[in-house]
């Protein structure tokens, strides 16, 4: 009998680095006859018709005219499965399931209490070092760590202790591929003869494009003839909900000219580059002022990225920390060389692909995760732009990156990779009888909190000095605990309530699990 994978993605039919990942999993799966299943967490009733999905979906989202909108909105890990993981898993009884995310989105497969009768395969985009103390747990409980590059397997091993495999990413080489620069130039209307840096990043706090922008800057300074030639192309969007000020970067820098970015219209669909005047432009196609930088939910095709790729003379990659870094991979395959700072995946990506590696300036540490990151060298980013610029080789197809590309990031060695993983893992049993606890409290004194707690509502005591455990008794020592970014006052009404609703989760799925009651059928099992 084929086993019955769960496949926990923010959905295939998405034209995100992760949603292109989870598309080339899942039909590689369906190709080999599991029985299969997606959760799709940016899902929504309807997606499995229009998109002509063939296997098993579960949507996840509801839009803010659902009745259910206010319990989905309540929780922020709600968007991303939390409130309706456990129906999926007692629906489809999965012997297997996959997510490829930060841990701490998918922290309701390893907590779930019906992770007992599932195989669980995370594979998460390990991007900084050390990792969080907080995700050691819910890195150990996972069945198996699938880190996305053999940097990110290395610091598992050596943080934790826990030995991994890599899964790694791919590229669709039959679409990210070397064209014919002049005739794709012409038709995005970039210069012919031209010199273009380019740089595919999602406008994000950790993508430094006041560096890059810094650092074109002063290569122009100190180039005063590249001025009328060079362009740093910025494939990326603004505004976003939280971004960089690009208007005010290309300002404070003076390289209102030689900065282009993609433009895609809302009125006609019609997609062209343009040397950047503003967040809105007037569209060369049909003349309406309805032409803006294209984003996540309405982005560019793949083609037709890759015909932007093709547009570059040379990739920068001036990043904080990556956990794979698609587009770095996704230029070498269109013979476009890049430089990026060689920490985090980066790493794996410049040792694989023959990149160039950016001199690091200083690492930090990040407050928020107690984490480093890299803040790269400008001087050396400068330096770099400038020999390639200069080099005798200037615009040729990198074929060598092409080479390697196809070396190291294919689609079906990942999947392999998987898939290995997926077939040795043993069947659980999903049908094994379990006695169903019964919470009780005896006792509402801070002194015996802990102890009644994990003895009498989770009835669980060998979790009583796990890192949880332990935590919550040094809150009730301290009578404080942190919420955001100061301390309040112990309450523990409110880690009793939650310890019983996690008590009470475990009973409302076990009563279903073993047939005693009936799981209530609701729209987005019907999908």
């Amino acid at each position: 009998m084929a086993k019955r994978v769960l496949v926990c993605s923010e959905a295939a039919h998405l034209g995100t680095g992760y949603g292109v990942m989870y598309a080339e999993i899942l039909k590689r799966l369906y190709r080999d006859g599991y029985e299969l299943a997606e959760h799709a967490t940016y899902g929504h009733i309807g997606d499995k018709s229009r998109y002509n999905i063939p296997w098993k979906y579960y949507p996840n989202s509801v839009k803010d005219t659902d009745s259910r909108y206010d319990i989905y909105s309540s929780n922020d890990l709600n968007q991303f499965g939390l409130w309706r993981f456990d129906k999926v898993c007692l629906d489809f009884r999965p012997n297997i399931v996959f997510g490829c995310r930060d841990i701490w989105m998918d922290l309701h497969i390893v907590n779930s209490p019906l992770s007992k009768y599932f195989t669980s395969i995370l594979a998460p985009p390990i991007d900084s070092t050390p990792q969080p103390s907080s995700y050691y747990k819910f890195y150990g409980a996972a069945d198996h760590l699938m880190p996305l590059s053999q940097w990110g397997c290395d610091v598992i091993e050596k943080d934790l202790g826990i030995k991994c495999n890599v899964l790694g990413g791919g590229v669709d080489t039959e679409i990210f591929k070397p064209m014919d620069k002049e005739l794709t130039r012409l038709r995005w209307g970039v210069p012919r003869d031209a010199f273009v840096f380019g740089s595919v990043m999602r406008n994000q706090p950790r993508k430094q494009f006041p560096l890059l922008i810094k650092a074109f800057s002063l290569l122009l300074e100190q180039n005063p003839a590249f001025r009328k030639d060079h362009y740093l192309y910025l494939h990326t969007s603004y505004p976003e909900k939280k971004c960089w000020n690009i208007p005010e970067l290309i300002t404070e820098f003076n390289v209102s000219n030689n900065i282009m970015m993609t433009y895609k219209c809302i009125n006609c669909r019609h997609t062209f580059s343009s040397v950047y005047g503003d967040a809105l432009k007037i569209c060369e196609n049909c003349g309406h002022l309805s032409a803006k930088n294209p984003i996540v939910d309405d982005g560019l095709s793949r083609e037709e990225l890759a015909e932007v790729y093709n547009l570059f003379d040379f990739y920068l990659q001036i990043s904080e920390k990556e956990g794979l870094g698609f587009p770095m991979i996704e230029a070498a395959a269109c013979g476009v060389r890049f430089a990026a700072p060689p920490y985090s995946a980066m790493v794996s990506a410049i040792k694989n692909l023959n990149g160039v590696p950016i001199r690091i300036a200083a690492l930090y540490r990040d407050y928020e995760n107690s984490t480093d990151i890299c803040i790269p060298d400008t001087d050396s980013i400068v330096a770099i732009m400038e020999a390639a610029s200069m080099s005798l080789d200037r615009g040729a197809v990198f074929q060598k990156g092409v080479d390697l590309v196809k070396e190291h990031y294919d689609w079906e060695k990942c999947y392999q990779n998987l898939k290995r993983i997926i077939d040795s893992s043993p069947d659980k049993d999903w049908n094994k009888p379990c006695p169903i606890p019964v919470p009780e409290l005896t006792d509402n004194s801070p002194k015996n909190l802990v102890d009644n707690i994990y003895r009498h509502i989770l009835q669980n005591n060998n979790d009583r000095y796990s890192n949880e455990g332990l935590g919550i008794q040094r809150d009730v020592l301290y009578g404080t605990v942190k919420e955001g970014e100061k301390y309040v006052s112990l309450n523990p009404d409110r880690i009793l309530q939650l310890a019983r609703y996690k008590a009470e989760r475990v009973v409302w799925c076990e009563e279903r699990r073993q047939g005693f009651k009936p799981l209530e059928k609701e729209d987005f099992l019907c999908e």
